[in-house]
């Protein structure tokens, strides 16, 4: 594969695609993706992020390419980010729950998951969080969502769900609730 020099770095190819840098000045970088032919895989005006998600500051939305099926997520989340690199199958999307900012610029979010080859909500974006940080282990993901309020047996705290990689929610047996270290 030949293609003219037009950037001042470049990574290797993975899967058909390599990221690259033009130095911009001032200590600034743009990051495009690119093809083998030297095509500009996403829109030159989002911004590269990571693991092959891009922002689109014109929206302020995230979007996606995945690298296993060239599928191209244009910007429409407020929140996009994985637990690891562009080899992982799903990604974790947020979006605000109002538009209202609290204090110290915090403004909430609801949490969910999708599948990076078809863009298909796995997991719904309406959860507190994602717990663990560590995405689906052995084949799970654990959510919640804050209980204010007294629920059954429970005093406050939050309400754990149990999904697999389908989506699929597993619930869990009366009585019994996760607990972790």
């Amino acid at each position: 594969v030949v293609i003219e020099p037009r950037w001042d770095e470049a990574d290797l190819f993975d899967r058909g695609v390599a990221v690259v840098f033009n130095n911009t000045g001032d200590h600034e970088e743009k990051v495009f993706l690119i093809d083998e032919t030297g095509r500009e895989i996403i829109d030159p005006a989002w911004e590269y992020r990571h693991g092959d998600v891009f922002y689109d500051p014109e929206t302020g939305k995230f979007g996606y390419y995945d690298r296993n099926t060239g599928f191209l997520h244009e910007p429409a989340y407020d929140e996009l980010f994985s637990y690891g690199t562009a080899d992982e199958e799903f990604l974790f999307v947020a979006e605000y729950v109002s538009m209202e900012v609290e204090e110290d610029d915090y403004r909430p979010l609801n949490y969910g998951v999708i599948r990076k080859s078809d863009g298909k909500v796995i997991i719904p974006i309406s959860y507190d969080g994602l717990y663990d940080g560590i995405g689906f282990s052995e084949g799970y993901i654990l959510v919640a969502n804050e209980i204010h309020g007294r629920t059954s047996d429970l005093d406050y705290g939050p309400e754990y769900h149990l999904f697999d990689q389908n989506g699929t929610e597993i619930l869990f047996p009366e009585g019994i609730m996760p607990y972790s270290l």
